[in-house]
């Protein structure tokens, strides 16, 4: 474990060196570690996979420092047939069966429209408004 300074120098809490993969699926959620800190870990449970990533600070009011670094578990199961991609990786990986199907998915500045074309997503991207 690794000392982790709050906003003012003092080690406010422990974080783990590696992420620890939880021994059930329905275990990994929520913190996992702190960015810069903890080495990100990637558990498979059957068919979904976990991985404890750093989420980004998208705008609004200033968050305390272990929101600004912190790392939380996200799992995802694989997508099923007619099912929207859930973020940028998966539309450049998945293919598409319904002709003009639409799907979209927002990060913290953009959006992508996306369009099922003869077998694959055609994604128009537009940045977003910053967050107040």
């Amino acid at each position: 474990m690794a000392c982790v300074n709050d906003a003012f120098g003092n080690c406010g809490s422990l974080a783990p060196a590696t992420a620890s993969c939880p021994a059930r699926v329905e275990q990994a959620a929520g913190p996992c570690g702190w960015s810069g800190v903890t080495k990100p870990a990637s558990c498979s449970y059957g068919a979904t996979v976990c991985q404890c990533v750093h989420q980004p600070y998208c705008g609004g009011a200033a968050p305390p420092p272990f929101m600004l670094h912190g790392m939380s578990w996200q799992c995802r199961a694989p997508l099923k047939p007619g099912e929207c991609p859930r973020d940028a990786d998966e539309f450049k990986t998945s293919t598409c069966s319904k002709a003009g199907q639409k799907c979209s998915a927002a990060t913290c500045a953009q959006q992508l429209d996306c369009t099922c074309d003869a077998g694959k997503w055609a994604c128009v991207q537009r940045e977003l408004p910053p967050r107040p």
